[in-house]
């Protein structure tokens, strides 16, 4: 029990130690030139739901006699810039029937969600460099120099762990490249890569 311990505390360093690698040189700019960008997507994303967060919780006080006033409507285009052209087919001073309310609830809700994917796509596709600097050094530290340490990364060897095989032949390169893959969840950043 207190090996299986010791081997989850230090695959949790190693997991800290290299995420805090991943981190630093995904702040170089060459490493990561569309860090700026990417940065920018996520300020918009965040105001994105806050939008649609504060939208959603007046839309009861906006839809209760069903008519958005002249006032409201102000409102709206003046807090609301993602989700104002949701509201270009209600009529101001109009009454509408639960029909355009439903439509209009549902439309602000596929734009939020509509914004969301084309917003995550975009970050997706501009992390590209950095999820490849993300595998090169997760295959570098839990592949190679496990294999070099003979079975230990630095936290292994802090407390005094090593794997090995159960014949006790050498571990080929190759197997612990894989086993690094799979236990970091590489796989799902080649996928990202990928897709």
């Amino acid at each position: 029990m207190k090996k299986m311990f010791l081997r989850v505390l230090a695959f949790a360093f190693d997991m800290f130690f290299v995420s805090a690698i991943v981190y630093g040189l995904s702040n170089i700019s060459f490493l990561n030139p569309n860090k700026g960008e990417i940065t920018q997507y996520y300020q918009e994303l965040e105001e994105i739901k806050n939008e649609y967060d504060d939208i959603e919780s007046k839309m009861d006080e906006y839809l209760l006699d069903n008519v958005i006033d002249a006032t409201e409507y102000g409102e709206i285009r003046d807090n609301y810039h993602f989700f104002v052209n949701d509201f270009y087919d209600i009529e101001q001073g109009e009454t509408f029937d639960d029909d355009t309310k439903n439509n209009l609830v549902n439309s602000i809700e596929d734009s939020y969600n509509t914004y969301t994917k084309e917003y995550n796509y975009n970050i997706n596709k501009l992390n590209v460099e950095s999820g490849i600097v993300t595998l090169i050094v997760y295959i570098l530290y839990f592949g190679v120099l496990e294999w070099y340490l003979k079975g230990q990364t630095i936290f292994k060897k802090l407390f005094r762990l090593r794997t090995i095989s159960l014949d006790g032949k050498d571990i080929p390169l190759w197997k612990f490249i894989i086993k690094g893959i799979l236990i970091t969840e590489a796989i799902f950043t080649i996928l990202n890569i990928i897709f």
